[in-house]
């Protein structure tokens, strides 16, 4: 199963990749990065000085759409998966996702403690206390 979704994943890639020659003419993205910032390179392209912003568009642009496919396949994977469940093992899958996510929030919010805690020891530090 693993090999099967890499596969699928490396030829929604590979298909998006091969977009650059049809990209959009130029029109900058407007759809906002997923944190709702601006749209932003990524490695590699980031650090090329030589690309010019055409091609900078082009390159967010297919970044963009192929995280909406490989998204799209994962939510497509999802429901098929969840569709093979009994609903006893369905709400058994439900319980767990809580239970992870609810870690997962605990975990954040110990970080975060940790953070301003060594925050302020910092500005204390800079303070000269």
């Amino acid at each position: 199963m693993k090999l099967s979704r890499f596969v699928l994943c490396a030829a929604v890639v590979v298909l998006s990749g091969s977009m650059l020659v049809i990209a959009d003419e130029g029109k900058p993205t407007t759809r906002p990065h997923r944190r709702g910032g601006p749209a932003k390179l990524i490695q590699p392209w980031d650090h090329m000085s030589s690309l010019s912003d055409e091609q900078k568009r082009q390159i967010i642009k297919l970044h963009e759409e192929a995280n909406e496919k490989v998204r799209a396949i994962r939510d497509q994977e999802r429901k098929d998966e969840t569709a093979l469940l009994k609903p006893e093992q369905q709400a058994e899958m439900r319980k767990v996702e809580a239970d992870l996510k609810q870690a997962a929030a605990e975990r954040a919010a110990q970080n975060r403690e940790r953070m301003g805690k060594e925050k302020g020891r910092k500005d204390n530090d800079d303070k000269g206390l």
